[in-house]
């Protein structure tokens, strides 16, 4: 009778726990997470390896420590749930290492790399951290796109690093959306709103100062302060002198009280951050960031400055020579859009056309070595604008073909020349 009750009180307990567990949706790690360089998992069994590929089978509390490179981890939706401290996932020393779809939250810092080069981190939810994403020591040319970073303290913090962050929504970051102590970051196509300070630049930390930072391209929306600068009285002061445009394209600025005259979406006076630091190009209206796909291992972006709201972006060669997307604005006023448009991606040998709604309109065309861009107007409502060229980039290059063949022949005549031997040896008559 004791025997059955006992049994009886432990399949009760299991039973709550398995329900607790169940209901909470979250599975405790015992410590940290570590995959090991040899590629085994150690700590968890939420994360299931099937080769390169390691991806969460559920929510997971606790940090990742990662020792191997060239690997994918992929959260397919789930969370890493911190305690308030810590690292969520640790790279260091890292090289080649792809973070994809996880929501990283409630950590001192969301991920951190040290000493770590050209590894990408992209489409994760980043929030409730005191730092979202932190750069240390040299980690170089590492990709920081399409990640959701808010409601961190700070949402990025760079030191001593060079990296390429475009596409991500940088927003309500308490602190500052991206806090540089580094040189020679590409910060292009990012959403940075209503943050503290949108981009904090420390112009002269001991020995690291912050220059020929590369901020084009963003929208700067409602940020107390859109950009600061901390000069430090020192006699390592070095003065901090980044780029805030291409020549031709700048970033949106919410404060922005200039004026377009010639109606080319661009501002005609300069926005001002320091007595060193102007946007020459400041955008009249905010600025899209379309991907519009790779192609022998390059990414093209498109670019869309416009007063509507621009969704459902569509290019595909195979359909034609043109890209699409839709626009939406109050009914009764103006829109306008600025496309630019990369030329190894869609170029005219003649003249462009442009429809909205099917209706012909006549675009301001101007371009430089890399890019067209094409600036036309319309009325407002919801509509579908068409840019048609004569010449689209091919899904394979132009030598594709002949490579094949080539292939094709070399890979024939080297087994006629087996075969050819094989029946040669076959022959040989062998006297007494």
């Amino acid at each position: 009778m004791k025997k059955i009750t006992t049994t009886f009180a432990l399949i009760l307990v299991l039973s709550f726990t398995l329900v607790s567990i169940s209901e909470i949706g979250i599975v405790k790690a015992d410590g940290t997470v570590y995959i090991r360089v040899d590629g085994t998992v150690e700590g968890t069994d939420v994360i299931q390896q099937v080769g390169d590929v390691y991806t969460f089978m559920g929510d997971l509390e606790g940090s990742i420590f990662v020792e191997k490179n060239d690997i994918i981890i992929d959260g397919a939706g789930y969370t890493l749930q911190g305690n308030g401290n810590g690292t969520g996932i640790s790279l260091i020393s890292i090289t080649n290492v792809t973070i994809k779809s996880i929501e990283i939250k409630n950590f001192y810092c969301g991920i951190k790399l040290d000493s770590s080069l050209k590894n990408t981190i992209s489409g994760n939810k980043i929030t409730n951290n005191i730092l979202g994403i932190s750069f240390w020591a040299e980690s170089n040319y590492n990709t920081i796109s399409g990640n959701d970073i808010t409601a961190n303290e700070d949402g990025m913090f760079i030191y001593g690093s060079s990296n390429n962050i475009t596409g991500n929504t940088i927003t309500v970051n308490s602190g500052h959306g991206i806090d540089f102590y580094g040189s020679s970051n590409n910060i292009t196509g990012n959403h940075i709103v209503k943050n503290g300070v949108g981009v904090y630049v420390n112009a002269n930390f001991p020995f690291v100062g912050s220059q020929n930072n590369s901020i084009y391209r963003n929208n700067f929306i409602n940020n107390t302060k859109q950009v600061s600068d901390i000069l430090w009285e020192s006699s390592f002061s070095v003065i901090s002198v980044n780029i805030w445009d291409n020549g031709r394209t700048g970033n949106y600025w919410s404060d922005y009280t200039g004026t377009d005259a010639n109606g080319d979406g661009i501002g005609d006076t300069d926005y001002i951050i320091d007595e060193n630091n102007q946007d020459n190009c400041p955008l009249i209206a905010p600025i899209y960031l379309f991907d519009a796909g790779t192609w022998e291992w390059t990414q093209y972006n498109v670019y869309v400055v416009s007063n509507s709201t621009v969704s459902d972006f569509s290019f595909n060669p195979d359909e034609g020579a043109l890209l699409r997307f839709d626009v939406d604005g109050e009914a009764g006023t103006t829109g306008f859009c600025r496309v630019t448009i990369p030329k190894d991606l869609l170029y005219t040998e003649g003249n462009w056309t442009v429809l909205v709604d099917g209706a012909s309109v006549t675009p301001t065309i101007d371009e430089d070595a890399s890019n067209t861009y094409l600036y036309f107007t319309y009325n407002h409502g919801t509509k579908t604008v068409e840019i048609i060229g004569t010449t689209a980039i091919p899904e394979f290059p132009s030598w594709t073909p002949t490579l094949l063949i080539l292939i094709v022949l070399a890979v024939a005549v080297a087994i006629y020349k087996r075969k050819l031997s094989k029946t040669n040896k076959s022959t040989i008559i062998l006297g007494p």
